[in-house]
């Protein structure tokens, strides 16, 4: 978190910025605007709900063919895809503990 003095200096800074450079300074506020919406749920991992999707029929079709090749597939298919849902899942938890305190320290609790 910035102190009182830091906040300040960037104030002063936005202040001029705004006044020496008022296109830039409306450009910069308008910044986030600009960036594409974040994608949520199986959408944004489309690909590995494909792979699993992929894996397990090569299993059924291993087991319906007798195929060695076409069951190592799948297996390997399926584990890819688990193991690749595990990081992002983990990952996503690491994000929201992470954010969680920031949150925290910008809402104090009320009593």
């Amino acid at each position: 978190m910035l102190s009182v003095h830091d906040r300040q200096a960037l104030a002063r800074i936005e202040a001029d910025l705004a006044a020496e450079q008022p296109d830039l300074a409306r450009m910069l506020a308008r910044f986030d605007q600009w960036a594409p919406p974040r994608r949520r749920g199986l959408a944004r991992h489309r690909f590995l709900v494909w792979m699993a999707v992929v894996g397990a029929i090569a299993l059924a079709l291993a087991f319906a063919l007798h195929s060695a090749a076409v069951l190592v597939l799948g297996i390997l298919l399926l584990a890819v895809s688990v193991f690749d849902a595990a990081v992002l899942w983990v990952l996503a938890q690491v994000r929201r503990h992470v954010r969680r305190p920031a949150a925290r320290s910008a809402h104090p609790t009320r009593r």
